[in-house]
Formats: structure tokens, sequence, C-alpha cells
């Protein structure tokens, strides 16, 4: 009986390391996926695909047109937006459906981050593998995702009615986001690792927050000039 009672800590701790270890792992692959997010919507805004969907569609946006007349539903939604009409018209629907894919792989994936961070979450806070102090932290970045988008739907929108582009500083608040988005999930994920080495101490921490400050702002300017076209 005295064996094992002094056996439930190392029992207790090996379970503790076995949890983190997976709650680290499922972060890491909410951080690729948020990466690829990132590039695919870099993509779409470089090849000017983001106004190609011009309807909010959360559960039935998920399937693209399965045929001509369903193409021909969505390329007409989109004749009648300014960009359209100022910079495309006579585009081919063949030309359409390019533009079409990027802005819908980029919602596919906004959507596939949001269920690999949340059906996880929800299987860990069931089975008791959240440790005290990160439900909270999980919960918030949970909701940051949410946030961001209805600010991507918020985004899109300013450029549907009177621009033929999204308004700058709602793509700059929807880049800065994700950057913000992605680097507290590294954190919180970073935070699970096990380290042999101590804790930085509070003014280097301090320096450090404050140099992610700086990155972020530095994201939000780089957003700013990344929607004015200069031809």
């Amino acid at each position: 009986m005295a064996a094992i009672s002094a056996a439930a800590p190392y029992v207790a701790r090996d379970r503790d390391l076995h949890n983190r270890a997976l709650l680290r792992g499922w972060l890491y692959v909410v951080l690729l996926v948020l990466f690829a997010l990132v590039l695919v919507g870099g993509a779409t805004r470089l090849t000017d695909s983001g106004l190609s969907i011009t309807q909010w569609k959360p559960i039935h946006g998920v399937i693209p047109p399965l045929n001509d007349a369903e193409w021909q539903e969505e390329f007409q939604l989109y004749q009648q937006i300014p960009q359209y009409a100022e910079l495309n018209k006579g585009m081919s629907i063949e030309a359409f459906k390019s533009i079409f894919w990027w802005e819908w792989a980029h919602r596919i994936l906004a959507r596939s981050v949001g269920l690999v961070f949340a059906l996880p979450l929800l299987f860990f806070w069931a089975t008791r593998r959240i440790e005290r102090g990160l439900g909270a932290k999980l919960v918030g970045i949970l909701l940051l995702g949410g946030l961001q988008g209805a600010i991507g739907w918020w985004m899109v929108a300013s450029g549907l009615v009177d621009r033929v582009s999204v308004s700058q500083y709602r793509l700059a608040t929807h880049l800065t986001l994700a950057a913000l988005i992605f680097t507290a999930t590294m954190v919180v994920a970073r935070g699970l690792a096990p380290h042999s080495e101590p804790a930085a101490d509070r003014s280097t921490q301090r320096l450090a927050g404050f140099i992610v400050l700086l990155a972020l702002i530095q994201i939000y300017l780089g957003g700013l000039v990344a929607e004015i076209d200069l031809d």
C-alpha cells in the first residue's frame, strides 16, 4: 500500500506530461492549418480573388458550384458588384472560376481551422486533459477565431458596394488578427513543452512582448498598403 502511495505522484506526473504532449501536438497541427490559411489568403489577395464570392453562407457555402447552372448563378452575382463592372467587364466564366477557387479555398481553410481547433478542444475538455489555467487561454483563442470570421466577412462586404476592392483598413485588421491568433497559439503550444532552462526574467519577457507588439504594428501597416493598387 505504501509503495502504491509513493508511486502515485510519478503516475500523475507521467499522465500530465502525456496530456501536455497531446495538447502540444494538436496545437502544432492547428498552426500548420493556420499557416496554410495565411498563404492562401495572400494568394487570394495577389490574384484579386477576394470578392469573387459575394455571399456569406457558413454552411451551404462549403459546397462549390457543381454544374453549369450553379456556375452561372455565382458568376451573375459577381457581375453585380463594382469590381466586375469597372475592372473585369467581359470576363469569361473560365476566368471567373480561377478567382472563385482561390476565395473558396480560403474560406474552406478558415472553416477547417475552426473545426480542427474546436472539436479536439471539446474532446480534451470532456476527458479532463486540460490543466487549470489553460482552458481560458484556449477558449480565448477560439473566440478570436470566431471574431476573425466575422471580420473576414466585414472586410469582404466593404468591397461589394461603391468600391472595386476591400477597405485597406479592414484588410489590415483581418491580417493583424490572423497574426495575433497564430502568435497566441504558438505561445500556448510552446508553454506546454518541457523546458530544461528556467523561465526568462520579467524584464526579458516584457522586451519580448514589446517586440511582438512592434511586429503586429508592422503587419498592420503592411496590410494598409497591400490593398493599394498603383496601376
